[in-house]
């Protein structure tokens, strides 16, 4: 669910749904990776007229806690665009705390510009 898309900052929410708990009481790393990706995809379309046909070229996660059941909030920027590629990062944090659970750096490929004529 979007919660903004302003400046140059997309932030999304992932409704808490008890089919994302794993053992441990937390919620799976594919939730939290999907609202990340998601995330990232946003902040790129918000900055390049191309990012419709982007492709996620590479994408590092970094899960720093477990993130209790509830709903996730994504918080993402970009950190550079080039001619190419488009390097943004995004924060998860679970609500219920509003601590940070997981870091995603993700790198698009962006298709060339069509030339005129």
């Amino acid at each position: 669910m979007t919660e903004s898309l302003e400046g140059a900052v997309a932030r999304l929410r992932l409704p808490f749904n008890p089919l994302y708990i794993r053992p441990g009481n937390v919620i799976c790393g594919p939730a939290i990776f999907a609202l990340a990706d998601i995330a990232l995809y946003a902040v790129a379309w918000m900055h390049v007229a191309v990012a419709d046909h982007a492709v996620t070229t590479e994408a590092t996660v970094h899960f720093l806690a477990g993130a209790k059941p509830g709903d996730l909030m994504a918080e993402a920027c970009v950190l550079k665009v080039g001619k190419r590629l488009l390097i943004a990062q995004c924060h998860i944090r679970f609500v219920v705390e509003n601590a940070l659970c997981a870091r995603v750096i993700g790198t698009y490929a962006m298709p060339p510009v069509a030339k005129a004529g």
